[in-house]
């Protein structure tokens, strides 16, 4: 199976990101995409057209193949299941990719793959989550897509976070702001068994879990806090 994995650089305004988005999605469907996963992008959330726009495909992809696009606000803290194209899928969406309370809860819907949308605030952050993806898919589903628009950081440059992770491998990882990743994902994808168990949060995603919660990040030494 090909899957893509669409990162863009978002400009905040809803006309131009959606026909951006069409065309990485029309490019991911002419690299022989079967599945195409796409970032939540902040200008397209609840808006009727480009739910219509994405439902018809926008003329971007033959019949057959499936896409995995965020358009609606999601409740937080509730990870289900459901079946894609990927099989059993889970998507999360910012701090639900990174809170380990809800592990357990993801465990009982036994999914093929976990679809991320962390949202990272950071290059720093978006290195955190590739590697919480790289134990994610050896403990909790066998494939871990991490889609998320690209970020900027304090200077103005943009920094990249998308991946797709199989069975403790990285498949595919973004480097540009504009970037459609591909590879095949070799079936079966779901963990026969876990080879270990769910990563700890690095630091700085516990602080971020923290300062949302209007909370302190809890620290063996003080001078982590920095």
């Amino acid at each position: 199976m090909r899957l893509a994995v669409v990162q863009m650089l978002p400009s905040g305004e809803r006309d131009p990101d959606l026909a951006r988005l069409l065309a990485l999605m029309a490019e991911s469907c002419g690299l022989g995409a079967e599945v195409v996963v796409l970032p939540r992008v902040p200008s397209l959330l609840d808006d009727a057209e480009a739910r219509r726009a994405f439902l018809s495909g926008g003329g971007a992809c033959p019949p057959g193949v499936s896409v995995l696009v965020p358009l609606a606000a999601v409740e937080r803290g509730q990870p289900g299941g459901e079946e894609t194209a990927l099989g059993r899928t889970v998507q999360l969406t910012g701090d639900d990719c990174i809170e380990p309370s809800l592990y357990p809860r993801i465990r009982e819907s036994e999914p093929d793959a976990l679809v991320l949308r962390p949202e990272a605030e950071s290059a720093l952050q978006a290195e955190a989550v590739l590697e919480l993806a790289l134990g994610y898919s050896t403990s909790l589903a066998g494939l871990v897509v991490v889609c998320d628009p690209a970020g900027l950081d304090p200077s103005g440059e943009p920094f990249a976070g998308s991946a797709i992770v199989q069975h403790g491998e990285i498949l595919a990882v973004a480097v540009d702001a504009d970037e459609v990743l591909t590879t095949e994902v070799h079936p079966p994808v779901r963990l026969q068994e876990p080879v270990s168990p769910p990563p700890e949060p690095q630091l700085i995603l516990r602080q971020r879990l923290a300062h949302h919660q209007g909370r302190k990040a809890e620290v063996e030494w003080l001078a982590d806090l920095d």
